[in-house]
């Protein structure tokens, strides 16, 4: 099976974690808090979850708010970007050299607005009934030739998951859940969560639920995972410019949050 590269080098979420403790803790109205704001982002390296990539899905809508996202990461701090667009069977049956081309087509519009970041193309795969059709075919937008980002539906587990996962592992595919703890029918059955990481998953945070994003529940459910020490990797999943904005505005939230998940 031939999976997509587009070399998008990935360090896990230990890698900023040892530099959060240096960064200080911005005082209200000081020059320095953006500079603050951009070294805490910036020790995670890449933002390996994002939908700036316009027209796909429910994130950009065009161009001009793609590099709008595109921009404000840049200012939080983050040199690499990927982008993760939606495929899903029923809402977004996105194909791959599709994809592709989008994707091109906006890079020559990042470096005509004189951004400078490198931008890399994956997908944000749905666990559906279209999902092992992707499997067989011979492309897959990886992250980085052998890492796949994957997501569930939010309301009901998907019911062939332990098989799928199955499947991954013995093509030799890695997958990553996006934001498990957004997914609140394991807010009942923390233990059947956890287990999805003895059968290979590992896990993604998704930086908008530490400032509650998605809720109380939700936050709790993360600091909870993070307590546990169980998120490899962390992502911003931004869907609008607003919530760029978001994360500049708690970037101090999200850092406590990750050093302190008990408070």
């Amino acid at each position: 099976m031939k999976i997509f590269d587009f070399s998008a080098s990935l360090e896990p979420l230990t890698a900023f974690v040892k530099n959060a403790l240096a960064i200080a803790e911005p005082e209200a109205g000081d020059r320095d808090a953006a500079a603050s704001s951009a070294a805490f982002f910036n020790s995670l390296t890449a933002d390996m979850h994002a939908h700036w990539l316009p027209g796909v899905d429910d994130g950009a809508a065009n161009t001009e708010q793609g590099l709008e996202m595109v921009g404000g990461l840049c200012d939080l701090g983050f040199s690499k970007l990927i982008a993760t667009p939606h495929i899903m069977a029923d809402r977004y049956p996105n194909r791959p050299d599709e994809l592709q081309e989008i994707f091109e087509e906006f890079q020559w519009a990042v470096r005509g607005a004189g951004l400078e970041v490198s931008l890399h193309l994956a997908a944000e795969y749905m666990l559906d009934e279209g999902f092992e059709e992707h499997l067989e075919s011979d492309a897959l937008l990886t992250l980085d030739g052998t890492h796949l980002l994957v997501e569930m539906p939010l309301m009901h587990p998907f019911p062939r998951l332990h098989e799928v996962l199955f499947q991954l592992k013995t093509r030799g595919i890695q997958p990553i859940l996006a934001h498990p703890e957004r997914y609140l029918y394991y807010r009942s059955d923390f233990s059947g969560l956890l287990a999805l990481k003895e059968k290979g998953c590992l896990f993604q945070l998704d930086l908008l639920a530490l400032t509650g994003q998605y809720g109380t529940v939700v936050k709790k459910q993360a600091n909870k995972l993070l307590r546990r020490g169980a998120y490899e990797w962390a992502g911003t999943d931004v869907h609008h410019p607003r919530q760029v904005e978001r994360l500049k505005q708690h970037t101090w939230t999200i850092q406590q949050a990750w050093l302190n998940p008990g408070l």
